[in-house]
């Protein structure tokens, strides 16, 4: 899973977006769970996810899992801003457990069908995968693990495919081969054969019956400048130097 450079694995930048209630510095069961996918941009602890994960998520409850020296750690997710059209967010990460500088650039290219590309989530359905094993009673029954599909767009839309769902807000969506299911929202769509220009936002799949799926298309979304984060998402994410 290592980038094609060599610099670091894909899951230290790609982490799943949990919501954790903490009692005695213990998550609550009841309270915690999966929530959705995220990607860190840039050298400052700035990530991009689906807004509609954010708004599943409780206010201090938002934590992404890292892995660090091989160990997880909950980090919490602190200021956050929402796109004002688009089903995307960015968020700001202030106690990683070390300096995490991403490769991951935001691609400002149109791309077309058949364009193929590579995505890496982390589906609800695996992370319950953990509840076969036999774990004592403080373990939480989930465990995000990262999952690689592969996949062409299908079509490139300028419509809602359902506008009576706010996942579904946006000016243009890739329609996608691939179907990533609960939780991989906010999963980046990476350009087949380079694992570091992301495309789309992945966002939802079809509930029409149609075996598909649909992200945000980004290349129009490259000059989006949040206040949060002071610049444009493409900025930052070109503000690194390992590529």
């Amino acid at each position: 899973m290592k980038h094609p450079s060599g610099i670091r694995p894909i899951y230290d930048f790609v982490l799943p977006v949990c919501n954790l209630k903490f009692e005695n510095e213990v998550a609550l069961e009841s309270s915690s769970y999966l929530a959705g996918t995220s990607f860190l941009i840039g050298k400052r602890g700035f990530g991009i996810t689906a807004a509609h994960v954010i708004t599943q998520t409780n206010e201090n409850e938002r934590f992404v899992i890292v892995n660090h020296d091989g160990k997880e750690y909950a980090v919490p997710i602190g200021d956050v801003e929402a796109h004002p059209t688009e089903d995307i967010a960015i968020f700001k990460l202030d106690d990683l457990p070390d300096e995490r500088v991403s490769y991951i650039k935001i691609e400002n290219t149109e791309e077309h069908p058949p364009c193929d590309y590579i995505m890496w989530g982390y589906p609800e359905i695996i992370s319950e995968e953990v509840q076969n094993m036999q774990l004592e009673d403080h373990f939480l029954k989930f465990r995000p693990d990262i999952v690689c599909f592969k996949g062409y767009v299908r079509r490139k839309i300028d419509f809602s495919p359902n506008p009576n769902l706010s996942m579904y807000q946006g000016e243009w969506f890739f329609e996608v081969s691939d179907i990533g299911g609960s939780c991989v929202s906010g999963s980046p769509l990476f350009k087949y054969g380079d694992q570091s220009r992301v495309m789309g936002v992945y966002i939802a799949e079809s509930s029409s019956g149609r075996k598909c799926g649909y992200a945000t298309v980004l290349e129009s979304l490259a000059d989006w400048s949040p206040v949060l984060l002071g610049t444009t998402i493409g900025a930052e994410a070109a503000s690194t130097s390992e590529l």
